[in-house]
């Protein structure tokens, strides 16, 4: 039976924190915390970013710590983010990636972001 494991992360003005729990085995109301995980918040102002590059900067170090912490890939993520001024769209980027050893660069990630 595979573990369901639910990852949380809020983005604030001072820190980014994230929180990883495992839905417990026959009860799919109760959450154990298996990690959480603060770090200081870069690009973001009053609620509002200011620099998107640091936001990202941020998260990241975030999600990636809770991975180490927890010994789980994190996949999938509810987050949370506050402030009159948020609006939400969907978008998606598609992009072909055409080396022979398959690997993701940061260009490619820019590239993405570009296409949504």
């Amino acid at each position: 039976m595979s573990q369901e494991i639910i990852t949380g992360l809020d983005i604030g003005s001072y820190a980014v924190r994230v929180a990883t729990g495992q839905i417990l085995p026959g009860n799919q109301d109760r959450i154990q915390i298996i990690g959480a995980i603060e770090v200081p918040s870069s690009g973001v102002r009053k609620g509002v970013v200011t620099d998107l590059e640091e936001t990202i900067s941020s998260i990241s170090k975030a999600l990636e710590q809770a991975e180490r912490l927890t010994g789980f890939p994190i996949e999938r993520v509810w987050v949370g983010i506050s402030g009159s001024h948020i609006l939400t769209q969907q978008s998606k980027g598609v992009i072909g990636v055409a080396r022979n050893d398959g690997e993701i660069r940061e260009e490619d990630v820019s590239r993405a972001l570009e296409a949504a």
